[in-house]
């Protein structure tokens, strides 16, 4: 299931998040090379990791992170503006503001990507729907990020509406690119249609929830019974 971690509920969350952030490290670092990065008890941390962000988790039913987002306003900072400004050309509308959130360090464990190909489940999108739902419930209809070239044209594929903001740039692990996304409720709805889901993606799990089932495993075990059920009445 994708879980949706705001200000509000992260305190039911603390080991997901610090296992999320050590798997960053795994993925970033480890696999993909990134350099001068911020590691902190093994877990990779940045500026745009704090009380504003919104996170997007993966949990298997065990409750361990299998993948990955985050989201956060650009009202004061963003990679985007800040960080690759050289990606929004001169002519591009101003792609920041409290109506415009950020997101980005998406990533799936190996498990997980071997999982997806197994299963055809594409966890990527859960987060990015997952994520896109929760951003229109709060009135946000813009999202930015920077995502490398090869992953923009698969988002593309996939039936985002988005647009790149500029012409990409080269790294040494290859082309990057910013990116804005139209968030509206017919965007996030089509988005859903098109990735076969028939209901949300995301949850927000309260403490509420939490009396009732007991615990983030039994939440999963619940909806993955539910999920089953998807499955045998779509025929996928």
């Amino acid at each position: 299931m994708i879980h949706v971690i705001s200000a509000s509920n992260r305190h039911l969350y603390r080991d997901q998040l610090a296992e999320m952030h050590r798997l960053r490290t795994v993925h970033f670092v480890g696999e993909r090379g990134w350099k001068n990065l911020t590691i902190i008890n093994g877990g990779e941390y940045d500026q745009f990791d704090d009380d504003r962000t919104v996170y997007v988790l993966a949990l298997d039913a065990q409750g361990h992170v299998l993948g990955g987002t985050r989201a956060r306003p650009t009202d004061d900072k963003s990679m985007l503006n800040d960080l690759f400004p050289e990606l929004i050309a001169p002519d591009t509308p101003a792609v920041k503001g409290p109506d415009v959130w950020e997101m980005g360090r998406t990533f799936l464990t190996h498990d997980a990507r071997r999982q997806q190909k197994r299963t055809g489940r594409r966890l990527t999108i859960d987060l990015l729907i997952g994520a896109s739902e929760w951003l229109n419930d709060h009135g946000i209809e813009r999202i930015i990020s920077i995502t490398s070239l090869d992953i923009f044209a698969m988002c593309k594929s996939w039936g985002w509406n988005i647009r790149m903001t500029g012409l990409p740039i080269e790294l040494p692990d290859g082309p990057i690119i910013g990116l804005e996304a139209a968030n509206t409720l017919a965007d996030v709805e089509g988005f859903r249609r098109m990735a076969g889901r028939t209901s949300r993606v995301g949850l927000v799990v309260t403490d509420a929830d939490i009396a009732v089932f007991g615990s983030l495993a039994a939440i999963e075990a619940e909806f993955a019974e539910a999920r089953r059920d998807e499955l045998v009445t779509s025929g996928r």
